[in-house]
C-alpha cells in the first residue's frame, strides 16, 4: 500500500504522458515540496501510487534506493586543472549539485551525473579538447548533446540534455572539429520538457554528464568506452557552508577588536 511522505497534502495524477506495452506509466507531480516532482511512476489513472523519498528529484532525474552513493570514489591524477561543467552558481542552486549520481539506477547502471541548473544556464568545458560531435543525435535520450576528446587527459565527455550550442556544426561526426579550451563556454544546459526534442528524456531542466575512458572520435565511439564515476575527477556536490552561530560571530568580532587594537598600539601614540 501507499506510505506518502510526510507533509504530503495533496497528489496530482495527470492522463499518461507516455506508455509501455502494459500501458502503465503515467506522470505524477506532487505539492509536497516547492519544484519537487517525481519521475515516471508504475502507476494506473486515478490510483493512488506508492511514492518513497528516495525518489525526490529537484528538476531532473530521480533518485532511486541505491544511486550511486554506493558508486566507489577514487581520485584520478588526472583530474588537476578539471573544471566544473556548470556555472556555480546557476539559476537553480548558490552551489554545485548532483541530483542523480553515478552508479546503479533502477536496477540498471547510470552511467553519468545528473547535474541540477536551469534553463539556458552556461556549460564549460571541463578540459582542454576538441568538440568531435554535437546536435539533436539522440531525441529519445540524450537530445542535443556535445562530445568532446580531451586528448591530454586521456578521456572524453559528453554533454547532455542541452539548449544550445556555442559553436556552428551539426553531426555525429564533425568534419570541422573544435577545439576548446579548459572552461571555455560550450553552451547552454536544457532538458526542459516543454522545450521540444532538443530536451530528450528528461522531465525538468538538468545536465546529464559523464566522463568515459579513452578518446573517441566520433559520437557512436563514445559509447564504446568505459565509463568513470565523474566524482574521482572532483565532479560532486559542493556543500553550502554552514552559517556562523551567535558565538563565532561574537569571537569573530572580538578577534578582529584585538587585531585592530594591536595594530594601533604598533603605530604609537597619535600625534596631539
Amino acid at each position: 500500500m501507499v506510505s506518502l511522505l510526510p507533509g504530503l497534502s495533496a497528489i496530482n495524477i495527470a492522463s499518461p504522458v507516455c506508455s509501455n506495452k502494459n500501458g502503465w506509466t503515467t506522470q505524477v507531480e506532487t505539492f509536497c515540496q516547492p519544484k519537487f516532482k517525481y519521475d515516471y511512476i508504475k502507476i494506473k489513472v486515478g490510483e493512488v501510487p506508492t511514492v518513497s523519498s528516495s525518489e525526490l528529484i529537484y528538476g531532473g532525474d530521480p533518485k532511486p534506493p541505491g544511486t550511486a552513493s554506493d558508486a566507489p570514489v577514487t581520485p584520478d591524477p588526472r583530474s588537476v586543472g578539471w573544471k566544473l561543467p556548470v556555472a556555480v552558481p546557476n539559476s537553480k542552486t548558490p552551489t554545485f549539485k548532483i541530483n542523480s549520481k553515478y552508479g546503479e539506477r533502477w536496477g540498471k547502471p547510470h552511467k553519468g551525473v545528473d547535474i541540477r541548473t536551469g534553463q539556458g544556464d552556461p556549460a564549460y568545458a571541463s578540459a582542454d579538447g576538441v568538440i568531435v560531435a554535437q546536435g539533436l543525435l539522440n531525441p529519445g535520450g540524450y537530445g542535443n548533446c556535445i562530445v568532446i576528446q580531451h586528448p591530454e587527459k586521456g578521456v572524453s565527455t559528453i554533454y547532455a540534455h542541452m539548449s544550445s550550442f556555442a559553436f556552428p556544426g551539426i553531426g555525429k561526426n564533425l568534419k570541422n572539429k573544435i577545439e576548446v579550451k579548459a572552461g571555455q563556454y560550450i553552451g547552454a544546459t536544457g532538458g526542459d520538457p516543454k522545450s521540444g526534442a532538443g530536451a530528450g528524456r528528461s522531465d525538468g531542466p538538468h545536465l546529464h554528464y559523464e566522463i568515459r575512458e579513452g578518446i573517441t572520435k566520433n559520437y557512436g565511439g563514445f559509447f564504446s568506452l568505459t565509463p568513470i564515476n565523474p566524482a574521482n575527477f572532483g565532479v560532486t556536490d559542493i556543500p553550502l557552508p554552514k552559517p556562523l552561530t551567535p558565538s563565532q560571530v561574537l569571537l569573530g568580532n572580538l578577534s578582529y577588536l584585538q587585531q585592530d587594537q594591536d595594530s594601533n598600539n604598533q603605530l604609537g601614540p597619535l600625534r596631539q
